[in-house]
C-alpha cells in the first residue's frame, strides 16, 4: 500500500489499481493533479495495488478497477467512483461528499 499525504487527512481516497490496467494508468495523473489543488488539500491518497493487496480489494468488495473510494474520518465509505474518469469527474466525485 502506498500512502501519500496531501493534507490533514480529513478524507482518505482509496485508489484501487493494477500495473496491467490501462485505465488505471490514465487515471493516475488525473488523480494526482486534482489532489494537488488547494480545494482538495484535506484528502490523503492511499494507492492499493489489487495484485499486491488482494485482501484489501476483497474487504472493500472491489469488482473492477480503477475504483476510487472516498472514506471519511469515521472510516465510512461516503462515495465511490468505478472506471476511468475525466479531471472534472474526479473533482465532482471528491466534492460531492456528504
Amino acid at each position: 500500500m502506498d500512502t501519500k499525504s496531501t493534507g490533514n487527512g480529513d478524507l482518505i481516497l482509496l485508489k484501487f489499481w493494477a500495473t496491467w490496467c490501462s485505465p488505471c494508468k490514465v487515471m493516475a495523473p488525473i488523480v494526482e493533479k486534482v489532489l494537488s489543488e488547494e480545494d482538495f488539500n484535506n484528502v490523503q491518497l492511499v494507492n492499493i495495488n489489487v495484485d499486491e493487496e488482494p485482501d484489501a480489494a476483497r474487504e472493500y468488495r472491489i469488482k473492477a478497477i480503477p475504483t476510487l473510494l472516498l472514506v471519511n474520518s469515521d472510516k465510512k465509505v461516503i462515495n465511490t467512483l468505478v472506471g476511468s474518469a475525466s479531471l472534472e469527474e474526479v473533482k465532482e466525485f471528491l466534492s460531492s461528499n456528504p
